[in-house]
């Protein structure tokens, strides 16, 4: 498995539940910080290629992704409102395990 597909959980040695939106999202612009081709960002993300499309379209027209030409091959990188979604999105996930967490305690006070 690639080194950074395995230091951020992706590839297809990861087991997955399906995923929303959000976490597709989320991982596709994770991949994208450094600057990827499409196939990498395919096989990182664990994305069939409609998929990969739909994502990437998505993305590129909320600014969240840029191509760059680099002689004849595009890469792919996370712009720097992706960063900041990014950010945003990793906040959101601390805060929900936090709350998960509490969750998990109330309902043994409750005998669940």
């Amino acid at each position: 498995m690639n080194p950074l597909a395995r230091e951020i959980g992706l590839g297809a040695g990861a087991k997955r539940k399906n995923r929303s939106r959000m976490e597709i999202a989320a991982s596709m612009l994770e991949i994208a910080k450094q600057g990827v081709r499409k196939t990498q960002l395919m096989y990182l993300g664990n994305l069939s290629f409609e998929l990969l499309q739909k994502y990437l379209d998505s993305l590129m027209k909320a600014d969240l992704i840029e191509v760059q030409k680099e002689g004849d091959r595009n890469t792919y990188r996370t712009t720097q409102k992706g960063l900041q979604f990014l950010k945003d999105y990793q906040e959101l996930q601390k805060y929900a395990e936090m709350l998960s967490s509490k969750r998990r305690v109330l309902e043994k006070f409750l005998g669940k």
